[in-house]
Order: C-alpha cells, then structure tokens, then sequence
C-alpha cells in the first residue's frame, strides 16, 4: 500500500462527504459501556477502620449522572460486566470528620469482584487496597483518586469500596456528596 501526502493547503472544490458506512476494518464503539454514579446524599456517622461500598453498603445510595450499556445496577450497588474485555474504573472519594485531632488519618479505596450470577464479593488478586489520600494532622479533609484497569469476563461483578484509618481519635466520618463519585468505561476486548 502506498500512501501520497498532500499539503491541505492544496486541496480546493467540494470533497465528497464520508458517512462511515462503506468503511472497513473500524470498530465503532459509539454505545461502549460507561457509567458515572456519585452519591445521592451525604453518608454521615460513618465508623473509623471500616471498608463501605459505594451504593451497596447502607447509607451511601446513589445518583446516577450517566449510565450508557446498563452496566450499573443502580438498585443493587454493583457493575456489572455487559461484555467479556478490559475496563477502566475509578473511586474519587471526599470524606471528612466531625472534629480535627492531632493525628492523621488515610483514605484507601478498592474494588472487589464477584463471578456472573453471584454477590460473593472478594479482593482481586493483585489488585490490593489503594491509599488514596492523607488528612495531616489538624486538618478537616481526605480524599483522593484511585484508579484501575482491570480485564473482566461477561457477567462478572464490580463494587466499590472506600475505607479511612484515623491515627487520632476521629470516629464519626462523613463522605461528602458533591466529592465522592464512581464509575468506569470499556476500554476494549
């Protein structure tokens, strides 16, 4: 195949438009799984050292802003997988607690999976819990980003987990609404 390179500059007159019909060997992806979810309202008195799962734990319901490929299941609190093939997911999450200490506190997030059909949900191997952000001493806030790319087979199940570690003695934690949201897009097979 040879290619001829022609300065834009050079080309005049009406081009014939391409519709994209007629074209060979392209993947369109125009309806590609993705979602969006952040909370539907504040989750408040929330335990020090304890793992919640975005919209599957009690207290932390969800608002959907986008759901292409009914991925999410939005009255379960999980993912799940439409096709077999490589996604990319992330947790962003705000917390903070009622009083500020003289120790530290981290936020981690994490993802565990279930197989098709079940809600049996472990850590993936390999995929350990993140730190994803650190209240220094004093201070009223944590959060963070955490991101993954993971492959998954059709039907498998994703939830998404967030967590906060207290070096004080901060026990009544609170996820933020406006700062807490999760969610993914395939990537491809």
């Amino acid at each position: 195949m040879s290619l001829i390179k022609v300065k834009g500059s050079s080309i005049t007159g009406a081009l014939a438009a391409v519709d994209g019909s007629a074209l060979t060997g392209v993947s369109a992806e125009t309806n590609s799984p993705y979602f969006d979810i952040k909370l539907g309202s504040n989750a408040t008195n929330k335990n020090n050292n304890t793992w919640y799962y975005l919209g599957y734990s009690s207290g932390f319901g969800t608002g959907v802003n986008e759901n292409v490929g009914s991925g999410w299941d939005n009255s379960q609190g999980y993912f799940q997988a439409p096709q077999a093939g490589r996604y990319y997911f992330y947790i962003k999450q705000g917390c903070y607690g009622s009083t500020t200490h003289s120790g530290y506190d981290i936020a981690f997030s994490k993802l565990q999976k279930a197989s098709a059909g079940s809600t049996s949900f472990s850590d993936i191997s390999g995929y350990p819990s993140c730190r994803s952000g650190c209240r220094p001493a004093g201070q009223g806030y944590c959060g963070d980003t955490t991101q993954y790319i993971i492959n998954l087979a059709s039907g498998e199940r994703i939830i998404f987990g967030v967590h906060v570690y207290a070096g004080g003695s901060q026990t009544n934690w609170q996820w933020d609404r406006d700062d807490t949201r999760w969610g993914g897009m395939f990537l491809g097979a």
